[in-house]
């Protein structure tokens, strides 16, 4: 009787560590499926998590040092899978080297809009714009994670985009049931704080004393008590970095995520608010609406003065919380990694095909 052998894939993410690229490596570990696939990826010993044991998955430790073993690990990847999932260029160099002489089918996502403080950053890191879209074009397939994303990059800066691949979220870890009839709690959730347009978020609390603002995270060279202090403003709450479970039980008291980044690809805190109820405000640089409709499961406006009018329409009509919660969890329903999966096994079945 002839057995179907299955596809090796490598995940090229450090899945205990707390980031986005390797928290979705983590998340696709999870849900492949595992009668097709025999799923590789790796961690550290000194996480920010311990790693569980996931049936089918086998969890490569990257000995200490790390800097070093991590081109172990690479190369071991390169040995022994069919397909290696690359959601970073970390060790680009070296990975094309030894996948010259492998030939194995390689992909690669870009999660980011290439402009203004990113294009200057590839630019630094690139010598020129012209030796980025050459080393992307080195791997089999090359996906965005939205459609706005692959249609600017590939206008603007010529980037290869082969299509378009959607992260997903995990809803089943994220309660939803708490109604959500008077706004009272605001969030913030990031760990490049200035980046993530901190800024605003607290002159927002200034204007609204009121409302309680929390926020999640940390990181990005701003000093988040000094201006709190500063401006007198006792309704800031800092949570600090979180784990899954502790941002879960915060947002079962949080009605509203005010998002005020304008430098963003796709925020998947967007998601996990969304999967817990909570609908987001958004700015409209980076084609938001491709997933918010404003009004009904969310809003995306173009400064902060349309962001305090949609929170003063929120507080003055409280019951339309209840149906953006709804729409909002349809929303993050619309992203649960069981439906977004089958995307990922179409790209990886099609690709080893050929």
């Amino acid at each position: 009787m002839k057995i179907n052998k299955k596809t090796k894939i490598f995940l090229g993410g450090f899945v205990n560590i707390t980031n986005a690229q390797n928290l979705n490596c983590l998340a696709l570990a999870e849900y492949l499926d595992k009668d097709k696939y025999d799923v590789y990826t790796m961690y550290f010993k000194k996480g920010d998590f311990e790693i569980k044991p996931i049936a089918g998955v086998k969890f490569w430790e990257v000995p200490m040092p790390y800097r070093i073993f991590k081109y172990y690990i690479w190369l071991k990847g390169i040995l022994v899978c069919d397909i290696l999932y690359l959601p970073k260029l970390e060790l680009h160099k070296y990975i094309t080297f030894w996948n010259k002489i492998f030939r194995k089918k390689t992909i690669y996502t870009v999660e980011t809009i290439y402009r203004d403080y990113m294009y200057k950053k590839v630019i630094q890191n690139n010598n020129s714009i012209t030796a980025f879209t050459q080393k992307i074009d080195s791997f089999s397939k090359v996906y965005s994670i939205t459609e706005y994303m692959h249609k600017y990059n590939t206008k603007n800066i010529g980037l290869r985009s082969d299509g378009i691949l959607h992260l997903g979220v995990n809803t089943n870890i994220f309660k939803n049931s708490i109604k959500r009839w008077r706004l009272s709690d605001i969030i913030f959730i990031g760990n490049n704080m200035k980046y993530k347009g901190i800024e605003d978020y607290i002159s927002m609390a200034m204007r609204f004393p009121q409302l309680k603002f929390h926020i999640a995270g940390g990181g990005g060279n701003y000093n988040i008590k000094e201006e709190i202090s500063k401006h007198n403003l006792p309704n800031i709450v800092i949570h600090g970095s979180l784990s899954h479970d502790k941002l879960c039980k915060l947002l079962e008291g949080v009605q509203l995520m005010y998002f005020p980044s304008r430098l963003e690809g796709f925020p998947k805190v967007v998601l996990e608010c969304a999967a817990a109820g909570v609908p987001s405000i958004l700015y409209n640089d980076y084609g938001a609406d491709e997933w918010i409709i404003s009004g009904k499961n969310g809003f995306v406006v173009k400064d902060m003065d349309e962001a305090e009018n949609t929170i003063k329409y929120l507080i003055e009509n409280p019951t339309s919380l209840s149906e953006l919660s709804q729409g909002a969890t349809e929303l993050g329903k619309s992203y649960d990694w069981n439906i977004v999966i089958k995307e990922w096994e179409t790209v990886i079945d099609d690709l080893l095909s050929k």
